[in-house]
């Protein structure tokens, strides 16, 4: 009973499981796909305001995708990598100035529709094509681990912890590719945005006391307070991270029932 208690406390976690649950009613009739892989996630927020490849950060997923036809998927995928942010990467002088630098463990399940360009994987027609580009677009969850600052390279505030229950909007592109009758290799780009404004400073914690009169948790005891958390770019930029994967993936093959009718 905890652990129902605990799935749908929030309400992101149970769209989650139902959607799961209505996708493997269907799996017998459609094609599903299994797999994992590696990438590194990119964090873009007050410390850097620009997207800067040099935060690049190892991370892995897995991946669960139901082929509904040759153009749309259903996909969920979680992730699990670590996420930085460096005021010395950043190219505002302030930023260099102030020495700020924060680092996390990141962790995320999304699910996203995801369309393909071509007829992937179907053949007899004038389209069909082992390789095509495709969009995605979804929403996501994540929560924070052991995030801790560093001030001039010294430790700063304490470790911090949120569950999974941040709400983001997932949106990128990406490339797939069939190896073989049940291999897929696919890679992607994708975008998380914080939607809910006051939660914008959500990810490195900078920038609560303008939105919300109050400090982060990681900052409650810290000397440096009034001035570093408060400029530069502390009203204006929504934090933001980005992942960048490569998948391999199984192929199962349903059961399909003949039409009577051709």
């Amino acid at each position: 009973m905890y652990i129902l208690k605990q799935v749908f406390k929030h309400k992101t976690k149970a769209f989650f499981i139902l959607s799961l649950v209505q996708m493997a009613a269907v799996s017998q009739a459609q094609t599903f796909e299994l797999g994992g892989g590696i990438g590194v996630t990119q964090y873009k927020g007050d410390l850097n305001p620009n997207f800067n490849p040099l935060l690049s950060r190892p991370a892995g997923h897995f991946l669960g995708r139901y082929n509904f036809s040759n153009g749309f998927s259903l996909k969920t995928t979680g992730l699990f990598g670590m996420l930085e942010g460096n005021d010395n990467l950043s190219r505002n002088p302030l930023n260099k100035e102030r020495q700020f630098k924060f680092k996390a463990l990141i962790y995320e399940l999304n699910l996203c529709v995801e369309y393909n360009f071509f007829d992937f994987r179907r053949y007899g027609t004038y389209r069909n094509s082992a390789i095509t580009p495709t969009v995605f677009a979804g929403v996501g969850t994540y929560g924070l681990a052991k995030r801790k600052y560093f001030n001039h390279g010294a430790t700063d505030g304490v470790n911090y912890n949120s569950k999974l229950s941040n709400s983001v909007i997932v949106y990128g592109i990406g490339l797939k590719r069939k190896l073989s009758q049940n291999w897929n290799l696919s890679a992607e780009l994708g975008a998380r945005f914080q939607y809910q404004k006051k939660y914008w400073d959500d990810i490195d914690g900078i920038g609560f006391p303008t939105a919300l009169g109050s400090s982060p948790p990681g900052y409650q005891n810290s000397q440096y307070l009034p001035n570093h958390l408060t400029s530069p770019n502390t009203k204006s930029v929504p934090d933001m991270y980005f992942y960048t994967g490569v998948t391999i993936s199984y192929v199962f093959y349903g059961v399909r029932c003949p039409n009577p009718r051709r």
